[in-house]
């Protein structure tokens, strides 16, 4: 499955540095891709919004691989992101970059006055910065339905959600990263649904869809959880602008844990014991991401 990764990431990765962006991922724990997935998330994001989200944007992200967890074996069929034993079930890590674009696209979308300020965090629209994980997740969801006889991206509109959960803590704060670089890194948690295909109704091609990052689960899986089932995606999304000559943008990084259910009453909560969170936020920290052109 790992040789299917590397065919999509030569198929399909762009070279953020054409777009006036160096980005490097650094501190990757055992268990994610060492390498990064990057493609170009303009045409994806107007698709899963109907059209609203209109913007120049990428998409760079890991998650997690076929590397067998320490201790035990299982299925190479499923990676550590279809894994509910592990810290990697539905968890991401990556970054959103919006290009500042000279139609004001990324404006209109990013900020409360367009015509403001773009690195100040008060102008900043809090609505694109859930927009864009939501509408990523629609699409990872969505696409583990592919080729389902009788169901219609209609149908799934309906049944899909991302919903913040009620009575949950909402954190805003600012923050440093190693280059004393200021980010506004917002915390939550969301309902959703588990990226999990049901393999007796679907059939995800082995190159051109999602299966070619995650594998397909087995009954290993689904002893554990059905198909489609609810997840809370607990994690961040950490925002700052960055200036350039040419190019300038807003970068979004997101990492996330999960917490869910088993069919057998047992709740897992990967981000509970803060061993993630604090994994993740070290890639954060060591993310190595500037404009070409100028270094802020």
């Amino acid at each position: 499955m790992c040789v299917a990764a590397t065919l999509v990431r030569w198929v399909q990765n762009v070279n953020p540095e054409d777009y006036g962006v160096r980005l490097r991922f650094h501190a990757l724990p055992r268990g994610l891709y060492r390498s990064p997935f990057v493609i170009d998330f303009s045409q994806l994001l107007r698709q899963m919004s109907g059209g609203q989200v209109d913007i120049q944007a990428l998409n760079a992200y890991v998650v997690g691989d076929f590397t067998q967890p320490e201790g035990r074996r299982r299925s190479w069929r499923y990676s550590n992101f279809l894994d509910p034993h592990g810290p990697f079930k539905d968890s991401w890590f990556g970054v959103y970059i919006i290009l500042d674009d000279v139609d004001g696209r990324g404006r209109r979308f990013m900020l409360t006055h367009p015509e403001g300020p773009a690195g100040d965090f008060e102008n900043l629209r809090p609505a694109a910065l859930r927009a864009v994980p939501m509408l990523d997740q629609k699409l990872i969801v969505w696409s583990t339905h592919e080729r389902q006889a009788g169901y219609s991206f209609e149908r799934f509109e309906e049944e899909f959600y991302f919903d913040f959960k009620p009575g949950s803590e909402l954190v805003l704060e600012e923050l440093r990263d190693t280059w004393r670089r200021r980010w506004l890194r917002l915390s939550s948690v969301q309902q959703t649904i588990a990226a999990v295909t049901d393999t007796r109704l679907t059939r995800m091609a082995w190159l051109t869809s999602l299966r070619s990052h995650i594998g397909l689960p087995t009954e290993e899986v689904y002893r554990l959880v059905r198909p489609w089932h609810p997840v809370e995606i607990k994690g961040a999304v950490t925002v700052r602008y960055f200036e350039a000559a040419t190019r300038p943008f807003w970068a979004i990084a997101y990492y996330n844990g999960c917490a869910f259910e088993t069919e057998q009453g047992e709740v897992v909560d990967t981000w509970q014991d803060g061993a993630l969170r604090r994994r993740y936020e070290q890639m954060f920290m060591d993310l190595d991401l500037r404009a070409v052109k100028n270094y802020y």
